[in-house]
């Protein structure tokens, strides 16, 4: 590595050790060091891209989305240069997200259909399917955002038509989960409790494997969300407090 990148990698480094901890402001001073050697030095285009997501991931987790476009756009601009399809796909995506926290839908929309084009378009199987399934999980919770349950109802089962026989047990809860809410919302209670039937069972089969008191906190923090959408399912679209309760006692 030469002396930029050493530098560029070091402040990156910085503001990636301080995000965990909470310390957002000096996580960003760091990145935006990051950044500003970017502007005087020649690197790769792909360490520029990383590192300009960075920039914006942590400012789109802020809340900065006015501020975290333009570190999108140029991270667009990079992978386009860096001709890495993959990176591109999820670069394009950011940029659709942050465009529909701000409001605009047309251009959310435009950028996460084009995302979801590329990333249907990789050649290697492995990396387009987790790519997909990413693509499609982001889009549905967008929709839903939105309250474009039509739209998140179609992009969900796309994400379990990309896993089919695949092992994916996080996205598959996930996106069982998201599929209930939009069907939920759709007034499709049958539809929506057979997506929260299946979201228990997978949480159901996670349960079995744990061996220890500590994975089985992990588990209850993880899981929680699954159950409690279920008690409320229950409770208040099936008026049956009685199977309600079955589920609060798990």
């Amino acid at each position: 590595l030469g002396d930029a990148d050493m530098e560029i990698n070091g402040s990156r480094y910085l503001g990636w050790a301080y995000d965990p901890l909470g310390d957002h402001d000096s996580a960003v001073k760091w990145l935006s060091e990051a950044t500003s050697l970017l502007r005087n030095s020649w690197v790769k285009p792909i360490l520029a891209a990383v590192t300009y997501n960075e920039m914006a991931d942590i400012l789109f987790r802020k809340g900065k989305y006015p501020i975290a476009l333009p570190y999108q756009h140029e991270m667009v601009r990079l992978c386009e240069q860096a001709g890495n399809p993959m990176l591109l796909a999820f670069a394009i995506q950011r940029l659709g997200l942050t465009y529909g926290m701000l409001g605009r839908q047309d251009e959310a929309t435009r950028y996460l259909k084009d995302a979801v084009a590329r990333a249907e378009a990789i050649p290697d199987q492995m990396s387009r399917l987790q790519l997909q399934i990413d693509m499609y999980t982001k889009s549905g919770d967008f929709y839903l955002q939105q309250k474009k349950f039509n739209e998140a109802i179609a992009v969900y089962r796309q994400a379990l038509e990309s896993i089919g026989g695949a092992d994916k047990r996080y996205h598959l809860t996930s996106i069982r989960q998201g599929l209930a809410t939009a069907y939920m919302a759709n007034g499709q209670d049958t539809e929506a409790e057979a997506q929260l039937n299946e979201s228990v069972r997978l949480a159901e089969e996670a349960r079995e494997q744990i061996s220890d008191a500590q994975s089985r906190s992990s588990f209850l923090a993880s899981q929680q969300g699954v159950y409690r959408a279920m008690i409320g399912f229950q409770f208040l679209n099936k008026s049956d407090p009685a199977q309600a309760f079955n589920y609060a006692e798990i």
